[in-house]
Order: structure tokens, then C-alpha cells, then sequence
């Protein structure tokens, strides 16, 4: 089990016009890795509950989990997509974020 460090900074966080861009760090073992994030109410929901340190599990050979320490709210119906190594996921049905380690179906 890793934990892993969300972290975010208000330089990450761009704003164009109606739609924001923003940028969060993840350290792990002592190396920082950059995540962008979509513009999804559920992504600013997230970044709300920043910063966060969390366990991360193995979940199959494809992923790591963790989950957060309060659930988000999705709005909507989900969209599905292809997760290539490294994207992070929220799964809504369970609570959980996920980092892909392998590109996955």
C-alpha cells in the first residue's frame, strides 16, 4: 500500500472565461507528478477537499484505488472513456479515486 499526496496551488488553477482549467500534484515515493483536470462540477467539487493524503491500494494488474475521505456528488449520467496509464478516475459507485498503472480497455 502507497500513500500518496494530493496536493494543489492556486497557480494551478486557470481561469478562461466560464471554464477552468486546473492542475494537481501527486507525490509518491519522493517524485511529483502532474495531473490536469476536466472541467466537471465533480472535479471542482474535488479540488474543494485538497489538500489529501491518501492510501492507495492494488486493485486488479490495471489500477490503484483509494478512497476519499468524503464522497463527491456526481452530476448526471456518467461518460465513459478508454483510461490510458497514468489518468486519474473517480468512480462514483463506490467512492473511490483511481490511477491507472497499465492502459486499460
Amino acid at each position: 500500500m502507497k500513500i500518496i499526496r494530493l496536493m494543489v496551488t492556486l497557480l494551478g488553477i486557470l481561469i478562461f472565461g466560464n471554464s477552468m482549467a486546473a492542475e494537481i500534484y501527486l507525490e509518491c515515493d519522493g517524485k511529483e507528478y502532474s495531473v490536469s483536470l476536466n472541467d466537471s462540477q465533480e472535479a471542482k467539487e474535488f479540488l474543494k477537499q485538497l489538500p489529501q493524503e491518501l492510501k492507495f491500494e492494488d486493485y486488479g494488474a490495471f489500477e490503484r484505488i483509494a478512497y476519499l475521505t468524503k464522497k463527491l456528488a456526481p452530476v448526471g449520467p456518467a461518460n465513459g472513456f478508454t483510461p490510458l496509464t497514468g489518468d486519474l478516475t473517480y468512480y462514483a459507485p463506490w467512492g473511490n479515486l483511481a490511477v491507472f498503472i497499465k492502459d486499460f480497455r
